[in-house]
This record gives structure tokens, C-alpha cells and sequence, in this order.
């Protein structure tokens, strides 16, 4: 992480000059959160007592100590996660960061399922990114900031490890917001002229807010099918019109629809991970077959055409567009028993 080892005295003591003053303006240690709702167990800031003696030592000529009175190198955890894989990821939505943009705004959501604990955060983006904040929206109506950093850093890959785990009610919303200054005063931007999507490489732009939770003690965590017959089980009771379960070939993974005899209604798809409900617009039926448009601001419109069979029940769809690689065929039959439509 930097150009020199600091692991002995000897390839200390050349950089003393340069640690003094980094360390005096608060550049080193490298830690950029600058808010939080509770302190970090991971935390690598100084405080001002150990800042001003360091900078004694180093104005006393940097001596060297006792070598028994030094202590045992640190060890550090095998693998990319510190905690284990997360559970859930939120990921950059499909959208342009225009050139010469200095402070485009990206949000993302997560609803918590069930009673959980936030174990740690760890904000992702590259050299565009400017600054990242996580916010937990309760239940009960109020709003907490978690954490916030201004000056994201790309060359610091900062997970913010919380001492003590921080209780997340089910039903809270944490909303992740991020700013990225595309524009020529920013002097790590790759190319300030090109409108930047999602991608691989440093040179396109992530927005990640990784968390790290663990669901109550004794609680067994929700599985995402669990999950979505819970949103299904909602759906059921707020809308009109009947609910079809439709799935797609050689997969169990059910993709929801409420299809009323006309006017709209929507449709449950799963995008980054979440499941997310779109407004079905335009539908049209001729006897047994329809047609409708689903209405994304990710992939733009995805156009739908079915057909019911009378006999069974059991629909036939095809949802069109060009994002979605082709033609996606789903099938199935009612998820509930069918209701009024709206009038």
C-alpha cells in the first residue's frame, strides 16, 4: 500500500521527516470516515495524545528504543473478507455518470427482511468517487446517519469495522448515497470527457455499499425464496387482480405478475440482487392474449405478450428487450385465488 516498508526501525528512521508531517496533517494513518453512529473497533486514527508524541519523538531526533520492549509483528485473516462472504451486496444501478459531471448523485436501498445486526460498512468506488454515505431509515420513522465519508479515496480500500454490532429492526431501509466528480478539476479522473458506466475496470465506476450483518441470535436468516413469498404475500393483500407465479425454463426462481382484466398494475423482477416492483402499463387483451409495456428506468421498456389458456389457467409470457440479451419465455399458473379486477 505504499512505497516503503515500515515494519523495522531501520526503514523507519529515513522516512521520519516525511511521517512527521503527513501524521501532523492528519493524512496518515489513512482513515476517511468522518461521521458515524457508533465507533469503529477497526479504527487507525490518531488520537491527539499519541499524534503529539509521535511528533516528539521524531523532533527529539527519533532515537531508537529498546528492542525487548518491541512488540510482535501483527498477523492478519486469510481471504478478501475479514467477516466471511456478505450476505448482500448493493450494486451500482445501470445508469451514466455524464462528463464533466463534478458531482453526480447515486442512491441504492436495502430493506432488512428480519431483526438484524450491522457488523461493518466498506464503500466502494473508483477514481471518479467523491464521497459516500450510509443511511438507516427506521420503522418508527427516524432517520440515522451511519456513516460518512467525505473524501473517498480509491487507493484506500477502508472497511469501517463497528466495536459494538449495531441493531437494525426489520423493516429498516439503509440507503447508500454517493457523489462522483467526473470532471477535469478532479486530477485522478481517467478521462473527464467520457460519460462513464458500471464496469470492471478502474477506468468505468462502482458504487457499492457493502455490509456486513448478521441476522439476531437464534434467529436462522431468511432465505431469498422465503423472502420473495413474503413481498408475494404483501402484494396479495394491497392489489386487485389476479397474481400468476411465472417461472422461467429449468428454473424454480418465480417472477411475479398481477395482470388485472385492463388498466395497469406491476411486476416483480429481480434487479442487483433485489427484488423490485415495476409499473405494468398499456394492457391490452384480445380474447385469451394481451400485450403491455413494463416501464424501467434501468433497461428502458420491456415489452410483454401472453397468452391464457382457458382451460388450465396457466399463462404464457414473453418479455422483450434488447438488455435482458433476447427474448426471456416465462410460464405459470395463478399464485392465489383470482380477484375483482380493478374497476
Amino acid at each position: 500500500m505504499a512505497p516503503m516498508s515500515l515494519l523495522t526501525y531501520d526503514e523507519v528512521r529515513p522516512w521520519v521527516k516525511a511521517i512527521r508531517e503527513n501524521v501532523a496533517a492528519r493524512k496518515m494513518p489513512p482513515w476517511h470516515a468522518t461521521a458515524s453512529a457508533a465507533p469503529f473497533m477497526n479504527d487507525r486514527s490518531l488520537s491527539q495524545a499519541e499524534l503529539d508524541t509521535l511528533v516528539a519523538w521524531i523532533d527529539q531526533g527519533a532515537p531508537r528504543g529498546n528492542p525487548a520492549d518491541m512488540p510482535a509483528l501483527p498477523s492478519f485473516p486469510e481471504g478478501e473478507w475479514k467477516l466471511g462472504e456478505p450476505d448482500f451486496v448493493i450494486t451500482l444501478p445501470e445508469e451514466e455518470i455524464p462528463a464533466g459531471d463534478p458531482n453526480y448523485e447515486i442512491r441504492a436501498r436495502y430493506t432488512f427482511p428480519q431483526d438484524a445486526f450491522i457488523m461493518g460498512f466498506a464503500p466502494h468506488m473508483h477514481y471518479r468517487g467523491k464521497d459516500f454515505t450510509y443511511t438507516a431509515h427506521y420503522p418508527d420513522g427516524r432517520d440515522e446517519l451511519l456513516l460518512k465519508v467525505e473524501n473517498y479515496d480509491f487507493n484506500w480500500q477502508t472497511n469501517y469495522l463497528l466495536a459494538d454490532k449495531l441493531p437494525m429492526p426489520k423493516g429498516t431501509t439503509i440507503e447508500c448515497v454517493a457523489h462522483f466528480d467526473n470532471s477535469a478539476d478532479n486530477p485522478v479522473n481517467p478521462d473527464p470527457t467520457r460519460n462513464v458506466t458500471f464496469g470492471e475496470e478502474t477506468k468505468d465506476e462502482m458504487m457499492i455499499g457493502f455490509l456486513d450483518y448478521v441476522v439476531a441470535d437464534g434467529v436462522r436468516p431468511k432465505t431469498s425464496a422465503e423472502i420473495r413469498l413474503e413481498f408475494l404475500a404483501a402484494w396479495a393483500e394491497e392489489l386487485p387482480g389476479d397474481l400468476y407465479a411465472l417461472r422461467r425454463e429449468k428454473t424454480q426462481i418465480v417472477t411475479p405478475l398481477y395482470l388485472p382484466a385492463q388498466g395497469e398494475d406491476r411486476l416483480l423482477l429481480r434487479v442487483n440482487g433485489q427484488f423490485k416492483g415495476f409499473p405494468v402499463l398499456e394492457i391490452v387483451w384480445t380474447g385469451d392474449a394481451f400485450t403491455a409495456r413494463v416501464a424501467t428506468a434501468q433497461i428502458g421498456d420491456i415489452r410483454i405478450a401472453g397468452t391464457r389458456d382457458a382451460a388450465t389457467g396457466m399463462l404464457s409470457v414473453t418479455l422483450s428487450n434488447e438488455q435482458l440479451g433476447g427474448d426471456i419465455h416465462l410460464e405459470g399458473g395463478l399464485h392465489s385465488e383470482p380477484k375483482p379486477a380493478a374497476d
